[in-house]
């Protein structure tokens, strides 16, 4: 697996990544009727912005297996007071391990 920093041609498959592990790791605890909502070209145009975006201090990593983006992960600061410096606000993977997961204010980044 490597690992790099996100580039503006990976919106979509971060999008896909983002949609497709909400869909299957939350559908049983979310309403279906928001996971079906969900839109991959939404979530694209949002992602684009924020790739683009030339205020914003912290990047977007990446995860590929055979070139294709398999997860990512948004750096910055999170805005949980409970949670160590350090911490990722987001991080999604897609068929990590045989399974879709979603991690959110949980991951912390040793030192």
């Amino acid at each position: 697996m490597q690992v790099r920093t996100a580039r503006i041609e990976d919106a979509h498959a971060i999008a896909h990544v983002h949609v497709t592990a909400w869909q299957t790791s939350y559908r049983g605890i979310v309403p279906d009727d928001l996971l079906d909502g969900l839109s991959e070209e939404q979530r694209t145009a949002t992602r684009r912005k924020i790739l683009q975006d030339p205020q914003r201090k912290f990047p977007t990593l990446v995860a590929l297996e055979g070139g294709k983006v398999v997860g990512f992960a948004d750096l910055g600061m999170t805005r949980d007071k409970d949670l160590p410096a350090g911490t990722m606000p987001s991080t999604c993977c897609r068929n990590f391990n045989g399974r879709d997961s979603v991690a959110r204010y949980g991951l912390t980044v040793p030192n």
